[in-house]
């Protein structure tokens, strides 16, 4: 979906009227697609769901890797 909640949450981040919004911590997930294997791409791709995200950096960056049986990269 192209990073869409991200953008979402985002945009909820940024509306929410809480004082507690600082507080937030941001936990996402980048596929492990053959285009992002090396470590300047996951950094990369990290950045690009911190500007989708609305936020200077992300605290906790998670590899996401498909099971799909027969699957070749």
């Amino acid at each position: 979906m192209d990073g869409r909640s991200e953008v979402l949450l985002g945009k909820f981040l940024r509306e929410c009227p809480s004082e507690r919004v600082a507080d937030v911590q941001i936990a996402t997930k980048f596929a492990a697609y053959p285009w992002r294997v090396t470590p300047n791409s996951v950094v990369v791709a990290a950045r690009e769901s911190a500007a989708r995200l609305d936020r200077p950096s992300i605290e906790l960056g998670q590899l996401h890797w498909s099971t799909v049986r027969g699957q070749t990269l």
